[in-house]
């Protein structure tokens, strides 16, 4: 094979073409590992026959593991702003291949019949041994649509009480801690005297999203607070980078500030400070924030953000041991596991004292 097209590198990793782009061209915006891996894979693709690549599988492999990337359409495993699946894919890759079996990846829409079908076809192969469903834009109703695949299969970054109507064959369940996540972040902000607490929520029906909505509501009201109170602190602002820094723009001109802002995910943490910081207001000074998922300083104009960590690399490496251990053991009890967050103290959470409402300043703490 010649020279690799960016597309082919894009589509064999699973990243966006723009990440991409940035790693061939040496310039910032994507981490260390991403741009290892890219750079490992063009070199893969050129030194391969037109046949061998990752997404035929590895060529006379008799067991083959394959991840389906079922999406609904919200552009959210991958992004050209922060790049989370390609570390995500270099642990299962490594993982599986300790064992002597390749990967397979296979895109589809879920809202597509016959992409659906044909996934689950592909599945049936006797060379396919297991399977990892990535279910981060999933529905309740989308896992029936999987039914037909009788292999051992392990659910990613989605959870529900759903079993196929027409077995009793459980599943097994890999997802986000949520609900700790947010408690780490209201504990972090109201410990420290934020007690005018906005929580600006994504508006896309996912699962994790959703998840940390429900969270926030029963944590706010476990401090006292009205179901009322906690809903109207709730706002569902945009499903996009862009679309949180318009929201935080307008939001500005018609809403004095709170003492403290939650970020739902890192595409409404990067859009807040953005037109934050260009509106004059000072961070932690004026407004404490915590975001939800960790990111480079790059894209928050500078500050050491507090956030929530969220391991997408540990949470993978669970979900392929996970596998592992029902393929050898098809009857073994199956898991519903919640990996946990850890806060990361930054430099965007003042702590503030009772009577800061008349005027006294704030102290800087993490």
């Amino acid at each position: 094979m010649g020279q690799a097209r960016v597309s082919d590198i894009a589509r064999e990793l699973g990243i966006s073409k723009a990440s991409v782009s940035l790693a061939l061209n040496n310039k910032p915006g994507v981490s260390a590992s991403t741009r290892e891996a890219i750079l490992a894979c063009k070199k893969r693709l050129e030194s391969s026959s037109p046949a061998g690549t990752a997404a035929s599988g590895a060529a006379g492999s008799r067991k083959q593991v394959n991840i389906l990337m079922a999406s609904r359409g919200m552009h959210n495993i991958q992004g050209a702003e922060l790049d989370l699946w390609t570390d995500v894919r270099m642990v299962f890759d490594r993982t599986f291949r300790e064992e002597g079996i390749s990967l397979g990846l296979i895109y589809l829409d879920v809202r597509n019949d016959q992409e659906v079908q044909d996934a689950v076809r592909t599945c049936a192969a006797d060379d396919i041994v297991g399977v990892i469903l990535q279910a981060t834009e999933f529905q309740d109703q989308d896992l029936a649509k999987f039914r037909g695949i009788r292999k051992p299969m392990i659910i990613y970054d989605f959870s529900c009480d759903y079993r196929f109507s027409d077995s009793i064959r459980p599943l097994s369940f890999i997802c986000i801690n949520n609900r700790q996540a947010v408690h780490l972040a209201v504990t972090e902000l109201y410990q420290k005297g934020n007690r005018d607490i906005i929580y600006l929520g994504m508006d896309i029906p996912m699962y994790n999203y959703e998840s940390r909505k429900r969270a926030f509501l029963e944590e706010w009201q476990q401090l006292g607070f009205s179901d009322h109170d906690a809903r109207r602190r709730l706002i569902r602002c945009s499903d996009s980078i862009d679309g949180s820094y318009r929201f935080m723009k307008d939001y500005l001109q018609h809403n004095a500030l709170p003492q403290a802002f939650l970020t739902e995910s890192y595409h409404l943490s990067i859009g807040a400070i953005r037109a934050l910081t260009e509106a004059g207001v000072k961070i932690p000074l004026d407004v404490s924030i915590v975001g939800i998922d960790k990111i480079p300083d790059y894209l928050t104009s500078g500050l050491n953000l507090t956030c929530i960590r969220i391991s997408h690399t540990e949470r993978a490496r669970w979900a392929a041991k996970a596998l592992l251990r029902e393929m050898e053991t098809p009857d073994a009890d199956r898991l519903q596991l919640y990996v946990n967050c850890q806060l990361v103290p930054g430099q965007t959470v003042a702590v503030r004292s009772r009577n800061q409402e008349e005027g006294e300043p704030a102290n800087f703490g993490s």
